[in-house]
């Protein structure tokens, strides 16, 4: 009964965290795209070419480590669900190539 619980509360717990990552990439999107398309004019200092670099790799760092942390939760939930994992993992797979 406790053990039930506790995936119940776990399976929320991971529903929850994914909503709020599409929420995130819905809101950030226009950002994110702003921040990895910028150009930095030639007359620039290099302080500033140095710092739009580091959030540039900063973002995608990001962006990766959502990408696979939404990967292990969504196949927790197809765990919990007793979906097919190969079959999950065709299905982000095709995600991947599409974004």
């Amino acid at each position: 009964m406790i053990l039930d619980d506790r995936v119940d509360e776990s399976y929320g717990d991971i529903q929850e965290v994914l909503a709020v990552h599409r929420c995130f990439e819905k809101e950030l999107q226009p950002l994110i795209d702003e921040v990895l398309n910028y150009e930095v004019a030639t007359k620039s200092c290099d302080l500033w070419k140095n710092l739009v670099e580091r959030t540039r790799l900063f973002v995608e760092d990001l962006q990766a480590h959502v990408k696979k942390e939404d990967r292990f939760l969504k196949k927790s939930i197809a765990i919990f669900d007793s979906e097919s994992i190969d079959e999950l993992d065709l299905e982000l797979e095709l995600e991947l190539e599409v974004s």
